[in-house]
């Protein structure tokens, strides 16, 4: 009896085994896709190393991260062989343009990791960056909130944690950067927050795009810094240092236009063509509809109804409103 009983165990284990490895490779073999969201629709993408090129900002969604990327940004996704359990894993390969990104891996085996020219960067915990691909090759990465591994071709293992960032070079040889951690947002001028394209622009030229009501990291320096209204809400020469976080805030004012007919009720003559002077990009308002505006003198080309374009003055301030009255 007791010699039957090792070779059936022996069988059972030789089973159980196979039965792992099959999953083991089942799971190689099912690289995880990808979705692309854009403003109006989304599309899967597959991990095949094919580089794409976005023309207009669009979110990726993997299952342990989200990545905002920019307007022009030249990325691929790439299978990466990261756990023999959890099977392939996606790396995303970014070659030029900004990709702001968050990671939440959902257990230790799940890695996120950005490729680039130099070498990779790895993070395995929840963290919140920015990584910023250059023409020449080189990248741009900095940690706002986490942890971030750097594995770079020419130089040892580095890690990265909150406010601290990089420039890793084409060649794999890396630079230190600091990091300034800020805290932009607007407001309308009843106090109502407002959701802004902002812009920083260094001193060499680089702009960064993020959001008001976002946290943001982008290396220490000086920068012209913009909230992106109809009217932009424009900063220059601001210092930004990584001693601290650092708080700004835009609070624009109104301007409300209105006729000095009585008693129009069509469409078209409750609208006017408007421009700011020197501009020749116009826009179609309804009268009476408040124009967040940044403080500050401005000049207003309006043309209402069948009239000539008129020329109207306004002095706008934080919090306030202004009434212009078009004829």
């Amino acid at each position: 009896m007791s010699h039957s009983v090792a070779p059936i165990s022996l069988l059972t284990l030789f089973a159980l085994a196979g039965v792992g490895l099959g999953s083991v490779i089942a799971a190689e073999m099912q690289p995880p896709a990808a979705v692309l969201a854009y403003a109006d629709r989304q599309e899967r993408v597959m991990p095949d190393g094919a580089e794409r090129t976005l023309s207009t900002a669009a979110e990726l969604r993997l299952v342990h991260a989200q990545l905002d990327l920019m307007s022009g940004a030249r990325f691929a996704l790439k299978r990466h062989h990261n756990s023999l359990l959890n099977g392939w894993q996606v790396a995303v390969a970014l070659f030029e343009g900004q990709l702001n990104g968050l990671v939440q891996p959902k257990s230790a085996a799940y890695r996120f990791t950005l490729k680039a020219a130099g070498g990779s960067v790895e993070i395995g915990e929840a963290s919140a960056f920015l990584a910023y691909g250059l023409p020449n090759g080189d990248l741009l990465f900095g940690i706002t909130e986490g942890r971030a591994r750097l594995l770079p071709s020419g130089a040892d293992v580095q890690t990265l944690d909150e406010r601290q960032g990089l420039r890793l070079s084409a060649d794999g040889s890396l630079t230190r950067l600091d990091w300034a951690v800020v805290r932009a947002a607007a407001y309308r001028a009843d106090g109502a927050p407002l959701a802004l394209p902002l812009t920083l622009t260094s001193s060499q030229g680089i702009t960064f795009t993020f959001q008001t009501g976002q946290v943001i990291g982008v290396p220490a320096g000086t920068y012209r810094v913009a909230a992106q209204a109809l009217v932009p809400y424009v900063v220059d020469g601001l210092r930004l240092t990584a001693d601290q976080p650092i708080g700004l805030a835009f609070t624009f004012g109104e301007v409300v236009f209105r006729s000095a007919a009585q008693g129009v009720t069509s469409a078209i003559a409750n609208e006017i063509a408007l421009r700011l002077a020197g501009s020749e990009t116009a826009w179609r308002i309804p009268l009476g509809e408040p124009l967040i505006v940044a403080p500050g003198k401005w000049s207003f080309l309006v043309q209402y109804a069948n009239n000539p374009e008129q020329r109207l003055e306004a002095t706008v301030i934080a919090g306030k409103r202004t009434e212009l009255t078009v004829r």
